[in-house]
């Protein structure tokens, strides 16, 4: 997850932001009103601090936001799983990552994301291999 600065919403004529209820890798076959947050009522009803199908969208004409300037810091997973050669896929998301910031001359600090009561991520990462992979296997 990147956390960036709010200023970034007044700084760069993002235009309208869009809140989603479910993750887009699930919309398959889901109206618009399971997909977004239809209106401030919608928001307040059913926004949840946490939960990660919630996601803010910027939907922005006119070429690429410069998010480097505002990001603040990653939080990254842990899956708690090794490759077949006892590599930490965690450790090796990290490294990726620095290298990645190194070459784009961003240097934020990388968290490893801590569970709140009932998180299921370590469950989830444990169910699906080709996504953990996909995910936090760097492909250098």
């Amino acid at each position: 997850m990147f956390v960036f600065d709010i200023n970034i919403i007044n700084a760069n004529g993002t235009g309208r932001i869009w809140l989603t209820k479910l993750n887009p890798t699930k919309w398959a076959g889901k109206p618009d009103s399971q997909r977004w947050f239809q209106d401030r009522n919608d928001l307040e009803r059913n926004f949840v601090k946490g939960r990660f199908d919630q996601m803010l969208v910027l939907r922005h004409c006119g070429g690429a936001l410069p998010f480097g300037r505002h990001l603040k810091k990653i939080i990254l997973d842990d899956p708690k799983h090794q490759t077949d050669h006892d590599v930490d896929l965690y450790s090796m998301a990290v490294g990726a990552l620095r290298l990645a910031m190194q070459d784009a001359k961003i240097d934020v600090p990388i968290v490893r994301r801590t569970c709140t009561e009932g998180c299921t991520c370590e469950q989830d990462w444990a169910a699906d291999a080709e996504k953990l992979f996909q995910m936090f296997d760097p492909k250098i």
